[in-house]
């Protein structure tokens, strides 16, 4: 009798389970971003699949016959509704699935309502690369877009499911509440609210808002947090992107795309623009490439090795890597990995500063491939007490020696003499940024100031040297 019982009771647990699962909405998105968001507006009302991986990139996407029978059953498709998915009316066709279809009830355009950036300007052509006609489709790199996809998202479960909207609208607005939070910061969400920030950050007034504003006797942006306070270090940074997927993203966060790898949306780079790249690193300064890791490396740490720029690879989109599982984790990541590289650098001088590098190889060597170096300095007479002596007779006198390492010996070990971008010259005082020079072309005009003539940038270029970098 008990084991029946028993039998029964699990039975009937099974049965609730499944009819559970049957009453769940059944959504399709195309990025697994959206997914992400159905998964917080939605609930334990949904049930979610995607179809681009977090590591492939949307553009090119094979049409499988399993993602024609997913969308076949789903009650709702969200995509982007703009020319990335290009390959998504070819499965909507072929799913037969008309509620899904543009237009219909099943279908959510996530961008809808959202400010398009990077919108052609005159008659497209191809002649310009795999451009997007509409404007830049890459918008959930932007957390103020996420919470205008979440609304679209809410839309559309709303129309397909009515009975349930009150629970929907509940946790699209506990998700927008959270959002806010994590990129300006509790405190100041309290004060005036996240659609007011919203707007003040997407008109690109809130900095100068906060900074001339005060609460309680302190300026405003003393009380900003989140995502953006961490972010910080990065406004008006520049940085090198492989593909045009950054821009929203570089908006919100106040950074500077310079060039990208690409010569022409979607089209592979050639060896010239490779050099082009090399050259705007060089002459700009740039510390940092920002790159989806579903691109090829090759190239980027080609341009890593000859310019000492840093390369972060990151996912585009949640799952796209471990541990990378709600859109929370995917701009924690972002900024984290962002601000590490620029981080580095700042390192790099600090330990150049409170290093004697006459006297310290780790100083040297601990800095190979930066961009930013300690120059060797030329001394009458070889130091006494130092690691290595010069080679004896420098460039600049009859006699002498190189305090530190033997630039021939630092070449020899090194490879390169961007191991020291910023060479002294004893009769000038300068630093030039120029100094890029591989080890077989080495000579003495590479290290004195005159390189900066032969690379066509002038006097007005040079830094005079840091105090740093002065014989001791």
């Amino acid at each position: 009798m008990r084991r029946n019982v028993v039998v029964f009771f699990l039975m009937l647990v099974g049965l609730l389970a499944q009819a559970a699962t049957a009453q769940k909405l059944r959504v399709v998105t195309s990025l697994p971003d959206y997914a992400a968001i159905v998964e917080e507006v939605g609930g334990e009302r949904v049930g979610v699949n995607y179809i681009v991986q977090g590591n492939q990139d949307a553009h090119f996407v094979k049409p499988k016959p399993s993602y024609s029978l997913m969308l076949r059953a789903a009650d709702l498709f969200v995509t982007t509704g703009l020319d990335l998915e290009l390959w998504a009316p070819t499965l909507i066709d072929r799913s037969g699935n008309r509620h899904i279809r543009e237009g219909q009830p099943g279908y959510v355009r996530a961008a809808a309502n959202i400010p398009l950036l990077e919108k052609p300007v005159g008659r497209p052509s191809r002649a310009a690369g795999d451009i997007h006609i509409y404007g830049n489709p890459h918008i959930h790199t932007s957390p103020l877009n996420g919470k205008i996809i979440a609304r679209n998202i809410l839309a559309g479960l709303k129309r397909i499911d009515p009975a349930h909207a009150a629970y929907y609208e509940r946790r699209e607005k506990d998700f927008e509440a959270r959002l806010d939070r994590a990129l300006f910061g509790e405190r100041l969400v309290k004060i005036l609210g996240g659609d007011l920030l919203s707007r003040l950050l997407r008109q690109h007034k809130l900095f100068p808002f906060l900074k001339g504003r005060q609460y309680r006797g302190k300026p405003l942006i003393n009380y900003l947090g989140g995502w953006l306070k961490a972010a910080l270090p990065l406004r008006g940074q520049k940085i090198i992107g492989y593909h045009k997927n950054w821009i929203y993203f570089a908006d919100t966060f106040g950074l500077k795309i310079v060039e990208y790898i690409e010569p022409k949306p979607g089209i592979p780079p050639t060896p010239a623009h490779v050099e082009r790249v090399i050259r705007t690193i060089r002459q700009q300064n740039v510390k940092v490439m920002l790159i989806a890791n579903y691109f090829e490396r090759s190239k980027p740490r080609l341009i890593e090795q000859r310019t000492g720029i840093k390369a972060v690879f990151v996912p585009l989109s949640v799952r796209g890597e471990p541990g990378v599982n709600t859109y929370f984790d995917l701009f924690d990541l972002w900024i984290r990995r962002l601000t590490a590289a620029f981080q580095r650098e700042v390192a790099l001088k600090e330990q150049a500063h409170a290093r004697n590098v006459g006297t310290d190889v780790d100083a040297v060597f601990g800095l190979s491939g930066a961009h930013w170096h300690p120059c060797l300095l030329w001394h009458p007479r070889p130091q006494a007490g130092s690691y290595f002596r010069g080679p004896g007779p420098g460039p600049d006198s009859g006699s002498g020696g190189y305090s530190g390492l033997s630039v021939r010996l630092a070449l020899r070990i090194a490879g390169c003499l961007r191991v020291f971008p910023g060479l002294h010259h004893p009769g000038r005082g300068h630093l030039c940024p120029h100094s890029h020079a591989g080890a077989e072309n080495f000579s003495r005009s590479h290290y004195r100031h005159r390189v900066c003539h032969s690379h066509g940038c002038g006097d007005s270029h040079c830094r005079p040297c840091p105090p740093w970098s002065r014989a001791r």
